[in-house]
């Protein structure tokens, strides 16, 4: 796994609002060191607002649907053994 991901756990576990947002920007500057790899402010805040939705969106659901294991063909899928090569 690379370092960059594993550190984003340890940059998720730091509680925002007992840390402070300086301390937050200085754990994630010093992990992912951007600034050092000639990111620019306007990069920097994409990738942070990138974090923040991924974070947040982990464990988000949204409505009532269900997923078959079956997929029916009138939902676009063909069963395999069904499928015919070369034709359009």
């Amino acid at each position: 796994m690379h370092k960059d991901v594993q550190n984003i756990g340890r940059i998720h576990s730091c509680k925002i609002s007992g840390v402070g947002l300086k301390e937050f920007d200085t754990q994630f500057e010093s992990s992912f060191n951007l600034r050092k790899k000639g990111f620019s402010n306007a990069q920097i805040e994409m990738v942070l607002n990138a974090l923040s939705s991924l974070i947040g969106g982990i464990g988000y659901f949204h409505g009532s649907g269900l997923v078959s294991s079956n997929p029916k063909p009138e939902y676009g899928h063909e069963d395999s053994s069904e499928a015919k090569l070369g034709e359009p």
